[in-house]
């Protein structure tokens, strides 16, 4: 990460940013175990708010970050929708009927979603989304 900074300093105008996006960690995901999608090839690295400023100081350049919850506004929601929505064996969603079984019968996983974003690092003032939007200005 240091070196692909390094060549995009190299191409700034005297003012210039460089702007990055990248999964914010721990993701939403990473509650019920491993992301995959967080891992190589599709990621080398993972970033959080401490990470992408060390990254910046590492170069010489001030960080901003913000994150977002993307789709949506609350982050429990988010944290619950991966577990109770979303079907990891082929990404599409389950039925209505199986997302309410498997949160009716699984009141621990529920407990740790809940606990997952109480206890999530703020980043600008709000609890840190999946994605974040490094900014490193000169």
């Amino acid at each position: 990460p240091s070196a692909l900074m390094a060549s995009a300093i190299k191409a700034l105008a005297p003012s210039g940013v460089v702007i990055m996006s990248v999964p914010y960690s721990p993701t939403s995901q990473d509650v019920f175990g491993i992301d995959p999608m967080n891992l190589p090839p599709h990621h080398l690295t993972q970033w959080n708010q401490n990470s992408l400023q060390q990254l910046g100081a590492a170069v010489g350049l001030t960080t901003y970050i913000q994150t977002d919850d993307g789709i949506f506004q609350y982050s429990l929601l988010r944290t619950i929708y991966w577990y109770f929505l979303a079907n990891f064996k082929n990404g599409k969603s389950s039925s209505l009927l199986l997302n309410s079984i498997r949160l009716t019968t699984s009141p621990l996983l529920f407990l740790k979603c809940v606990y997952f974003v109480l206890t999530r690092e703020k980043v600008a003032g709000k609890t840190a989304g999946d994605t974040a939007l490094a900014i490193f200005r000169t």
